[in-house]
Formats: structure tokens, sequence, C-alpha cells
């Protein structure tokens, strides 16, 4: 099976540290990596600053949200300077 991912830059998230809110991901050397739920775009515990970049990645029927140091910033989503 191949997959869509979004892959974003780390400084696309709001800190060094982010909440995901109740959606899965995993950390690994370089960043994180979300898993995308369709299912759960309405789900309150969605942090406001995540909420377009899960939308945008359920829009392109992504499975995965990558975010990477070496990624580039997508700058149609918020960066932060951390």
């Amino acid at each position: 099976m191949i997959t869509t991912m979004l892959d974003l830059s780390t400084s696309n998230a709001p800190s060094n540290c982010p909440s995901f809110g109740s959606f899965r991901f995993v950390t690994h050397e370089y960043g994180w990596t979300v898993f995308v739920d369709a299912d759960r775009t309405d789900d309150c515990d969605c942090p406001d600053w995540f909420r377009p970049i899960l939308m945008e990645a359920v829009k392109h029927k992504c499975v995965l949200i990558n975010f990477d140091r070496d990624a580039d910033e997508d700058s149609g989503f918020k960066t932060y300077d951390w």
C-alpha cells in the first residue's frame, strides 16, 4: 500500500514539545509523526494551532503528518521561532 503524508518543518509547530491533543503521534530524532484520523476532525481536543494542518491533511487524504527539522516551512501555515 502506498500512503500520502503531509511533510512540514518543525517550525510549523509552536514549540519543541507541541501538544497534538488526543491524536496519536511518535517522536523521532528530528521531529514528530502524527497519525491522521479523518473521522476525528471535530475532536474538541485538537489544539488550535494544529487544526488547519489537520484539515489540510484530511483534504489531501493524508494518513500521516510529518514534522521534520529538515523539511521546508509551509508558508500556508503559521511558523514559530523557538
